[in-house]
């Protein structure tokens, strides 16, 4: 068995100047801490015979001793943030599964209500009405169609399917590109945009 595993396993001193393997040239002391032992120092001195003084055997020991304390109190704290993060994550996640849950119950009601109208007083609305009506519809059902696309690339970036890359592009473009989007909802709405023309060019997301 290597010796820095034995003194990592029975928590004891060994080789050069120890009773046990005190052949070897190096002095394994292990890190010894309140949590277990945290790992091993290997001191290889030029002169084995500095390991002969006691007092110099004494002064690794508490050497170590100041190692394994540093390393654990080490280990503590990023166990502590680590612990906030995954708090931090799960209110978040209740957040916005909360905030999800609201938006798709919005357009489902209009969709269910509005379909709901239009089966019910099929006979009794007039075109201008029916069309109104089926405005509404189509507008609600691409309002849950962005969310749930939306929602579907939330979770391909979590799990890393989805890379993202930033392209660099006119801010007339981008805004172009934006309002394109909204042309349905905005119709019949003037829509005025002013862009300096010596704005510099802004990173823009692509998938």
């Amino acid at each position: 068995m290597d010796l820095s595993k034995w003194v990592y396993l029975h928590r004891q001193p060994a080789g050069l100047g120890t009773g046990t393997s005190p052949e070897s040239e190096a002095l394994c002391l292990p890190l010894t801490a309140s949590r277990g032992t945290l790992g091993v120092l290997i001191f290889r001195p030029e002169d084995s015979h500095v390991m002969q003084a006691p007092e110099q055997v004494h002064e690794l020991e508490t050497f170590c001793s100041q190692v394994a304390l540093a390393l654990e109190r080490a280990q503590l704290a990023a166990e502590a943030q680590q612990a906030q993060v995954r708090v931090e994550t799960e209110s978040m996640r209740s957040a916005l599964l909360s905030s999800v849950s609201h938006d798709l119950r919005t357009p489902l009601a209009s969709i269910t209500g509005t379909a709901s109208s239009l089966l019910e007083g099929d006979a009794t609305f007039d075109s201008s009405t029916r069309r109104i009506l089926l405005e509404t519809l189509y507008e609600e059902a691409e309002r849950l169609n962005r969310l749930v696309r939306n929602l579907l690339d939330m979770t391909r970036l979590q799990s890393g399917a989805l890379r993202v890359s930033k392209e660099w592009h006119p801010l007339e473009e981008v805004i172009g590109a934006a309002l394109g989007r909204m042309e349905r909802p905005l119709r019949g709405r003037p829509v005025v945009t002013r862009v300096p023309e010596d704005l510099p060019l802004l990173p823009s997301t692509t998938s």
